[in-house]
């Protein structure tokens, strides 16, 4: 019996002790006795750093008021029939690995059962403690990931080649088509990685999200849009149809369906990436819905994402934390558990954040500017600020700050210009790409030329949509 060989081990083999202790969990054990028994052992052991004695564990046994007489005389049995049976240690931690698996996988069914029986009964006698059906998926997923992690981290001098190795592979990155991007961010963002647009009420959030989608389908890469406020087809599918096809929103409506699937063709033709929308009513999706589509998109379409535009974090719920009018700990936890969705999954993920009324009315932003929550900085690997003026409206520009960087120094190229095109939802390079703006608002006011810019040639502008067949 499996339980009986780890309590034999976890007394009497410290080092299977020390491997396993993080792994194991009260609700493993079934048994009242086996599970009290378990949970003296681990407390002895956080508080001291040591493996308990047979007395240890007696006296704590006849201190525990809570047992049953028949329990506190199992107890005292069981403790006495504990014995170090020399099992091999490798062998003992994949076992041991398995019942930690398989329980969890157990546990979580049964917690599942009863959610799903608690939601179908009527709201006045449901039970208030059990989490909501939409954390079935995540429940399920947690319980199929347990796994002893073997790895003891980076040894600085020996692993000095592997290191040498992430250094120079561009796989890990994921480049823009906008020059000026890459050089901010050492070429590219990366996966496992938390990125987030920061810009006031209509400059241009959505507008971000979905030219970087265009941006990366057209690379070659596989990209979710998630949406929770704009629908799939009239509020994103289009956004990027008018981005692909170099074409103002409002034309989009004058195309005959042969020349709007002339153009689809066109693109299918050329872009090798796919992109799959989905929408969510706001505040009713967290990232337990997110891994559940993941699965569903890989089962049913054999469609596995590597980028995700999220849109917007604000609009998201948190899986493990109630709505709390404490913005910044409820919308910071909401960050913290889509950046962990970035790294379990190796994913790259996009969002946007919304500035407050101070931020959106000013030049210039910072970090306090975050009209969410201030701790949304904290969790992000890139903020990047959308800046918008009537100035820079006249123009046809906007300007963009680095408000966090974990890509290369943000106090390099911390200010720069793009261009804009709303009724193409394109950002685009200015003629001057080294358009860089280190003074202050006033002075970088008066050294902007005051005019439309001119477009730096695209691939997409190649595809030459205004010509028909």
């Amino acid at each position: 019996m499996i339980e009986k060989l780890i309590f034999n081990n976890l007394l009497h083999n410290e080092e299977y002790l020390r491997s396993v202790i993080l792994h194991l969990k009260e609700e493993y054990f079934y048994d009242n006795v086996e599970k009290r028994i378990f949970k003296y052992i681990k407390l002895f052991f956080n508080k001291y750093n040591k493996v308990p004695t047979a007395a240890v564990l007696k006296l704590a046994l006849e201190k525990d008021t809570t047992l049953r007489e028949d329990e506190y005389s199992s107890g005292l049995e069981m403790i006495e029939s504990f014995q170090n049976t020399g099992e091999d240690l490798n062998w003992l931690l994949d076992e041991t690995e398995k019942f930690c698996k398989n329980k969890s996988i157990y546990n979580a069914l049964h917690e599942s059962l009863a959610i799903k029986e608690n939601s179908e009964l009527p709201i006045e006698r449901q039970n208030k403690k059990l989490p909501d059906i939409g954390m079935i998926p995540e429940l399920l997923s947690n319980a199929l990931a347990v796994t002893f992690d073997n790895s003891v981290g980076h040894d600085y001098f020996e692993d000095s080649e592997e290191r040498w190795k992430v250094y120079h592979n561009r796989e890990t990155k994921i480049p823009f088509r906008l020059d000026v991007l890459n050089r901010i961010t050492k070429g590219g963002v990366e996966f496992k990685t938390l990125n987030i647009i920061l810009a006031g009420v209509n400059v241009g959030k959505s507008l971000g999200l979905c030219h970087l989608a265009a941006d990366y389908i057209s690379q070659g890469y596989n990209v979710l849009y998630i949406s929770m406020e704009m629908s799939e087809i009239v509020g994103v599918a289009k956004r990027i149809d008018a981005n692909l096809f170099n074409m103002k929103l409002g034309d989009l409506e004058n195309l005959d369906p042969g020349t709007y699937n002339k153009r689809v063709k066109r693109l299918r033709e050329n872009i090798t990436g796919k992109l799959v929308i989905k929408e969510y009513p706001s505040t009713s999706a967290h990232v337990g819905h997110f891994r559940a589509l993941l699965t569903e998109l890989k089962q049913k379409k054999n469609f596995v994402p590597q980028v995700i535009m999220l849109d917007y974090l604000g609009e998201c719920a948190s899986s493990t934390m109630k709505y709390s009018e404490n913005s910044y700990a409820y919308v910071k936890r909401i960050a913290q558990e889509v950046r962990g969705l970035a790294q379990e999954q190796d994913l790259c993920i996009w969002t946007a954040a919304q500035l407050n009324r101070t931020g959106f009315n000013s030049s210039d932003v910072d970090m306090a500017d975050t009209a969410d929550s201030f701790g949304l900085p904290a969790v992000a690997d890139f903020m990047l600020a959308v800046i918008e003026t009537d100035e820079f409206i006249a123009m046809g520009q906007q300007m963009f700050k680095q408000i966090k960087s974990r890509y290369g120094n943000k106090d390099i190229n911390t200010r720069f210009m793009m261009g804009v095109d709303k009724d193409k939802q394109q950002w685009f390079e200015v003629t001057d790409i080294n358009n860089t703006i280190p003074q202050s608002p006033i002075e970088q006011s008066k050294a902007i030329v005051q005019e439309k810019p001119i477009r730096k040639e695209t691939n997409v502008d190649e595809w030459d949509f205004n010509t028909e067949e």
